[in-house]
């Protein structure tokens, strides 16, 4: 179980460059933002888990290098199984969405219509 789970509006998996690929979600009312990222330690990740994260992070970054041979259906799927694993980790008590990738500009949704609860 994640450490000090208290996420009431839930966490959301999306890749970006140079983060954990977890993200807390936040309503207008908290901020200017929708989501700020959350390190693996701070969520009591296992090793395994983080690692996942690390690895799924890194070849996300690749597409930045060769984006015509970059593999969204790959990295969505990633992603997802990614997302379903965190809500093993932590159950029932936090809800998980995860933000698939938008084909063509490399980028991730952040709780636009194609977002995926798991």
């Amino acid at each position: 179980m994640g450490a000090g789970h208290n996420y009431p509006n839930g966490l959301r998996v999306m890749a970006e460059s140079s983060s954990s690929g977890i993200w807390a979600v936040h309503t207008p009312e908290e901020g200017p933002f929708r989501h700020s990222m959350l390190e693996h330690e701070a969520l009591g990740l296992p090793n395994e888990l983080a690692k996942r994260f690390e690895l799924w992070i890194a070849q996300y970054e690749e597409q930045f290098d060769a984006p015509q041979t970059f593999d969204h259906a790959r990295s969505n799927a990633e992603g997802r199984e990614l997302a379903t694993a965190l809500k093993r980790h932590f159950g029932s008590s936090v809800r998980i969405v995860f933000a698939p990738s938008a084909k063509g500009n490399g980028r991730y949704g952040s709780g636009g219509p194609d977002e995926e609860t798991c």
